[in-house]
């Protein structure tokens, strides 16, 4: 009488196929979560982007000449730009 099963060969080789496919889409799932994790933080950082220049508008948009007589923008660089407001809106522009 014969006994039924598998032989250490095929058992190994089956593991052996298991491991290949869990290895590869483990690779695959860290990938795909690294390269979402970038493209969030490339959204956030062009949201931040937004909001500034947003800001940064509406602060120009309220340039004046200053009550000397001066230009209304003082200075402009490549990180800053000096210009004339009324920031709190009391009549003098700052």
């Amino acid at each position: 009488m014969r006994i039924r099963g598998f032989t250490i060969v095929e058992v190994t080789v089956t593991v052996a196929i298991i491991s290949i496919i869990f290895v590869l889409t483990a690779a695959f799932i860290v990938d795909s979560l690294e390269s979402q994790r970038y493209l969030s933080e490339q959204n956030d950082a062009i949201e931040e982007s937004r909001r500034a220049i947003a800001t940064m508008t509406a602060e120009l948009r309220e340039t004046v000449a200053s009550d000397a007589g001066d230009y209304p923008l003082e200075s402009l660089n490549n990180q800053e730009i000096i210009f004339y407001s009324d920031v709190d809106n009391d009549d003098n522009t700052e």
